[in-house]
Formats: C-alpha cells, sequence, structure tokens
C-alpha cells in the first residue's frame, strides 16, 4: 500500500483553485487541526465497531481531503453519502456507526471545517495514515433501486490507486479539473486520492456546466479532466482551444455514446479514456476510442455461461461474492481483454422481438433537436412489458420524433410512451434513479401504476332544518397516487389534494347546480392523512347562501375543515 503525499515534497501545491493554493504541508496543518477537533474513537470493546465520520461537503473538495486524512488519522472510517438530500443525511446520521459529521455546509452542524480552520491551530499530522479494518464505506448509486452500502480497506483504495498511477502514467506536478463530487468513489479515487498519490493536485472546485468546466481547466491549466458522460454531452458547446491543456480526459459511472466520444475528440483534439467500474467493485478495465476493454492490472475478468462479465480483483468491497458478476453483457477478445454488449437488464423482449433501451437512447441523443433523453422497460398490464421515453427536445413535437423513429425501428421497439419535458432531474453526475423518472410517468418507482382513486361509499344524506348534511365514509389506498413526493418516509395527502381530489368532486355530484367555487374561507388543516385512512367527510349546505361547510376526520384526529361558497363572487 502506498502512502499518500508520499511523492510531494512539503510545499508541492496539492489543491489549486479559486479558493487559493494549498501545499501538503498546508494539508497535514490543516488535517491536524481537524483531527484534534474530533470525538475520541469509540472503545470497541464496549461494542462499538468501524466507527464512521460522515462526510458531507458540497464546495471544497481540498477540506474534504483535509477532512478524509484527519478522521483516518483518528482511527475512523469514512462514510460517503449517497447524494445529499435532506432525507438521505438524515437516515445515515442516524445510523449507529456514524459518530460524527464533517462537512463544508450551511447546515449549522459540527463540524464545519471552514469554521473550525478559522480558529486556532492544533498540532500538523506527521503523516499519512488509515485505519487497519474499514476505511470507507461507499454506496452504489440507486439507479436502478436504493443504494448499497460497500466497505473498502486502505488497503483496498490505495491499492487501486497505485495501478491508476502506473496504467495512466500521472507523473508529480500533474494537475486535475473534476466535475465528479468527491463523495462518489470515482470522484473519491481520480478527483483526490490519484492527485494525493501521484504528486499533483486537484481542483479545489467541482464545476459541472461547460463554461465552468473550461473556466477552472483553463485557470488552473489542468492536464487531466475526470467527468462522466453527461457533462460530456454537454460540453459539445464548447469551441476548439477551451480545453487545449489537458492530456487525458477520464469519462466514467455510464456508458459513452458514440456521437459524444466523436465529437469531443474532432472538437478538442482528444480522445477520451473511458474506465468501467462500480462501488462494489472498483476500476475494472479502460479503453480508448473504439479499442475493446483492456483489465486494470490485477483484476481478473472472465464471462460467465450467461454471457455476463465477472470480475475478481484485489480491491473488490469486502461484503461482495467473488468472482463478482456484473450486469453488463461481453464477450471476450484477444490478450485478455473484451466487448461489452450492454447491459442484461437493459433488453426488454417486446412482441418476440429483443430491444436494446441504450440503443434506442443513443438514437434519440443523436437525433436533431434531442438535448437528453431516457428510455425504460416497465411492466405491461396484463404481462409483458412495455417500453417509454422521454427527451428534452425544445424544437421537436412528439408526433415528428416519433414517426422518425418508426423509419428507423420495427414497431414494437419504437416507445409506446414517448414524453417531452423541460429538463430531466437527473443527480450532479447525470444519474437518474429508478425514483426520480418513474413519477414523470405517474409511475411508482418500481414502475408499476399506483391508485389515482378514493374508494367513496354512497353518502348518508339528511336535513336539519334548512340545512342539508351528507355524511361520507372515504378509503384511502395505500399506494395512492397523490402521496408521491410528500413526504418521503412521511406520506401526507396534500391540502391541494384534499379539495381537488376530495371534497370538490362530492360537492359537485351531490349538489351539480352550484357552479364553479369562488372563494375558499375558513381554511384550517390540522391534522394527517395517510395512506389506508378510513375517512368521514362531512358536507354541510345551506348555513348561507351558495356555500357549503366541510370537515374531514380519520379514526384518529379531525383532519381539516373549511367553507366553499360557489357561484358569482359577492
Amino acid at each position: 500500500m502506498i502512502a499518500l503525499l508520499g511523492r510531494h515534497g512539503p510545499e508541492d501545491l496539492v489543491a489549486v483553485g479559486a479558493r487559493g493554493p494549498r501545499s501538503a504541508r498546508d494539508l497535514l496543518a490543516d488535517a491536524g487541526t481537524l483531527a484534534a477537533t474530533l470525538p475520541p474513537l469509540p472503545d470497541r470493546r464496549a461494542g462499538h465497531v468501524d466507527a464512521h465520520a460522515l462526510l458531507v461537503f458540497e464546495h471544497d473538495r481540498y477540506a474534504f481531503a483535509a477532512a478524509l486524512l484527519a478522521a483516518w488519522s483518528v482511527g475512523y472510517a469514512v462514510a460517503l453519502p449517497p447524494d445529499h438530500r435532506v432525507q438521505t443525511l438524515t437516515s445515515m446520521m442516524q445510523q449507529p456507526e456514524i459518530a460524527c459529521v464533517l462537512h463544508d455546509t450551511n447546515s449549522g452542524r459540527e463540524i464545519q471545517v471552514h469554521q473550525r480552520l478559522a480558529g486556532p491551530a492544533a498540532s500538523a499530522l506527521a503523516g499519512t495514515t488509515a485505519p487497519a479494518g474499514i476505511a470507507a464505506t461507499v454506496f452504489s448509486s440507486g439507479t436502478t433501486g436504493n443504494p448499497l452500502a460497500w466497505r473498502k480497506t486502505a488497503a483496498q483504495l490505495l491499492g487501486e490507486v497505485e495501478v491508476l498511477v502506473r496504467t495512466f502514467a500521472v507523473t508529480p506536478g500533474t494537475r486535475t479539473v473534476a466535475t465528479v463530487p468527491p463523495y462518489h468513489v470515482y470522484g473519491l479515487l481520480f478527483g483526490v486520492l490519484l492527485p494525493l498519490a501521484s504528486g499533483g493536485a486537484f481542483g479545489r472546485e467541482t464545476p459541472m456546466l461547460p463554461e465552468e468546466i473550461a473556466a477552472r481547466v483553463e485557470a488552473e491549466r489542468a492536464d487531466i479532466l475526470v467527468t462522466v458522460p453527461f457533462h460530456l454531452r454537454r460540453a459539445k458547446t464548447l469551441t476548439s482551444g477551451r480545453l487545449a491543456t489537458l492530456h487525458r480526459v477520464f469519462s466514467s459511472t455510464a456508458a459513452l455514446d458514440d456521437d459524444t466520444a466523436r465529437s469531443f475528440a474532432r472538437v478538442h483534439d482528444r480522445c477520451i479514456t473511458e474506465v468501467l467500474g462500480s462501488s462494489e467493485t472498483g476500476g475494472i478495465a479502460w479503453r480508448e476510442a473504439d479499442e475493446p476493454w483492456h483489465p486494470l492490472d490485477g483484476v481478473t475478468a472472465t464471462i460467465n455461461s450467461d454471457g455476463r462479465l465477472q470480475v475478481d480483483a484485489p480491491w473488490l468491497a469486502l461484503d461482495a461474492e467473488r468472482p463478482w458478476i456484473t450486469g453488463d453483457l461481453a464477450m471476450p477478445s484477444p490478450q485478455g481483454s473484451f466487448v461489452l454488449g450492454g447491459r442484461a437488464d437493459r433488453v426488454a423482449e417486446v412482441d418476440g422481438l429483443a430491444v436494446s433501451l441504450p440503443q434506442l437512447q443513443q438514437w434519440l441523443l443523436a437525433a436533431p433537436g434531442v438535448e437528453d433523453a431516457e428510455v425504460i422497460s416497465v411492466p405491461a398490464p396484463g404481462g409483458g412489458v412495455r417500453i417509454l421515453a422521454v427527451a428534452v427536445a425544445p424544437s421537436r413535437d412528439e408526433p415528428s420524433l416519433r414517426a422518425a423513429m418508426l423509419e428507423a425501428f420495427a414497431p414494437p421497439a419504437v416507445p409506446r410512451r414517448l414524453l417531452l419535458v423541460d429538463e430531466l432531474p437527473r443527480d450532479p453526475l447525470g444519474r437518474l434513479p429508478a425514483a426520480a423518472v418513474m413519477p414523470l410517468f405517474g409511475l411508482r418507482a418500481d414502475g408499476s401504476t399506483p391508485s389515482t382513486m378514493l374508494a367513496i361509499d354512497e353518502p348518508h344524506r339528511r336535513h336539519e332544518g334548512d340545512v342539508e348534511i351528507a355524511e361520507i365514509t372515504v378509503g384511502v389506498p395505500h399506494d395512492y397516487l397523490y402521496f408521491e413526493g410528500h413526504f418521503e418516509g412521511y406520506p401526507v395527502m396534500a391540502a391541494v389534494v384534499q379539495l381537488h381530489e376530495l371534497v370538490l368532486p362530492l360537492v359537485e355530484r351531490l349538489w351539480p347546480g352550484l357552479g364553479q367555487p369562488r372563494e375558499l374561507l375558513r381554511l384550517k388543516f390540522l391534522g394527517r392523512i395517510a395512506p389506508g385512512d378510513a375517512l368521514r367527510v362531512t358536507l354541510r349546505f345551506g348555513l348561507d347562501a351558495n356555500t357549503c361547510d366541510f370537515e374531514i376526520a380519520n379514526d384518529r384526529e379531525r383532519c381539516s375543515a373549511g367553507r366553499l361558497r360557489f357561484g358569482p363572487a359577492s
């Protein structure tokens, strides 16, 4: 295992950027100051194992590196969240292995790294060390399901980095700009550990938009760009010369489409180096242009009887089976290399035709006027699957795009639904988790159709003087569509849903001559309506001209009440 900073002199730069340059000496000093702030490592004899420091960094890669070394020097492993959503971070902080949080955000939590470094300094670290056991827990992307945690030792992480240094001949003084956040394992390895291990420096910022990327490359005179296909597709707008200092461009996390690869090579005179890997396997192989994939040193890549790529390597996650069977179809190629045939779970059989979803997506991405696209398959009612596509294409309409697809593909391969939207809800790496894309089509994360209908019993009507009263029992389905997004882990029927999907339809059904609602008065939302609730809705008509009072309650509490006025406004 290599030692970080072993190829740096004390004054050699480890970080550059708008926040200012920092040297190896600075990094050891800042890491020492942060280490002095951390709580003592829990006593393993008391049942505490693999205590983790949660690292949440959104702005400064150097602050992340200082926090990483500080945590390791005390003996903590680090936990790198799969994303920075409030729900994700809250859930992680409740886990018993999380002993502390280091961050560069405005959340108000301890320990805010920049605030701590602005205070009194402590003794610098004498060198870089890492825990003997687990050094980091990283997470899969969650694009096909819930993120999974994978544990890595320091020997695995740094052993893989040493292979990267040799394979790609990364020399001291090399400067790297990364568009990948350091909490992603690719961003950690290529954007932080590789520069620290090779004697190089990284950019402190994480630019993602084309102009931002070009500005940082130019300002730092960067030699290496670490990025992803989504950012490369956007970078098509950059003119020749904007990335002239780069000697190598790495791309990973997803397949790079041929059109983007050719366009980038033509405009910027740089061939992209693709890296194949995953959170569970680490790096597997690399290639340039249309070459086969070359396994990294130490990686054994074979093809199993199902045609899937299977991998063994020293840096395979401790929790992973060996060999690890990937989701990629592959064919062997000479001298130990291989050719990928797409994802095994990205081939859908429709009406007896095997349809490649990546092929459909690449066609859409290359179509004139299409800026972004995603193609998925979901269960079809009655069995089988159906193909759905969503695209960002401001200058196109759905009929013309569908007609063009029918010229290029057999009818069963053309998506059953082709949805045009203003923007796809991708994460900073360009990934589109299933939980984000399915709701665009009104579907749950597993592709099934949620309930859109409330179970409404026959109203019981009676009179009290001039007032007519209707009482209705309403059942709320557990999978009711309108709970989506309100809220993760605590579903609530929103006030607007109560009015537009429950109260107003009941009023129109019982008193159809009232006309349109004109005013909402005395509205009170008092309690939570949850999945599976049995509701009691009470409507009172005639208390005042053209008004209807409503009240909604469940078995626990009174949930909401108010008055609706219909007809001409008074």
